[in-house]
């Protein structure tokens, strides 16, 4: 999920941007863009945009002209309020609390519930389940967490966009593109003639296993 924070008088208010495009390549490559239309907003924009890489470029608006940003390097997390750094400092603020913790063993999503004991420092996460068994599960597999019956939550990585834009409109509309990448997936496709100036293409795709719900998938094969 992505989210937009926007300074204004002193106080932060959010709001959630849309996916609008996503393009997956079977090189594990996506393309995206993402746009969120602002009521009356400052000229100084600041908001986070999910993703390893920063945004290519802005695409072109006709509202506004953007005089300068700057890009840094964030976390988002995602399902929650709470702004942590990372993963580690989700789960520290969790010792002692009962946890649902989502792991990715080999290429199947697996669930593990118990209080959260504490860590090691070799990179294990102690989790004590109900039956009194302590189950120690390597922090690095870990993909999710859920405190109790609450949702699950995510740290992602994350871009921090800071916008001075020039505009007397009252509605701003900004539109961001970039490329990203994901663990490669699977495509096979046949093609099979059916007759001299026919064929028929089957495909068989399989994307990366996920818990989070996500805007439908554009495939360019």
């Amino acid at each position: 999920m992505t989210k937009l924070w926007l300074l204004v008088g002193g106080l932060w208010a959010q709001a959630v941007p849309s996916l609008t495009r996503l393009v997956y390549y079977d090189d594990g490559r996506i393309y995206w863009v993402r746009e969120i239309l602002l009521n009356r907003p400052d000229r100084e924009i600041t908001l986070k945009v999910p993703g390893t890489r920063p945004p290519s470029y802005f695409l072109p608006q006709p509202d506004y002209r953007i005089q300068r940003y700057m890009v840094a390097p964030d976390t988002l997390l995602a399902d929650g309020d709470t702004q942590v750094g990372s993963l580690r400092e989700l789960l520290s603020q969790s010792v002692g609390a009962s946890l649902t913790l989502a792991y990715l063993s080999g290429n199947e999503w697996e669930e593990t519930s118990g209080t959260l004991e504490g860590f090691t420092s070799q990179g294990m996460v102690l989790l004590r389940r109900a039956s009194g068994e302590q189950v120690a599960l390597p922090q690095r597999l870990i993909r999710l967490v859920r405190r109790g019956s609450g949702p699950y939550q995510q740290v992602l990585p994350a871009q921090r966009i800071h916008i001075a834009v020039d505009t007397v409109r009252p509605l701003l509309r900004i539109a961001l593109a970039g490329w990203d990448s994901l663990p490669s997936w699977e495509a096979q496709h046949y093609l099979q003639l059916a007759t001299p100036t026919r064929a028929t293409l089957l495909s068989w795709i399989h994307l990366p296993p996920s818990f989070l719900e996500g805007s439908p998938v554009e495939l360019f094969l």
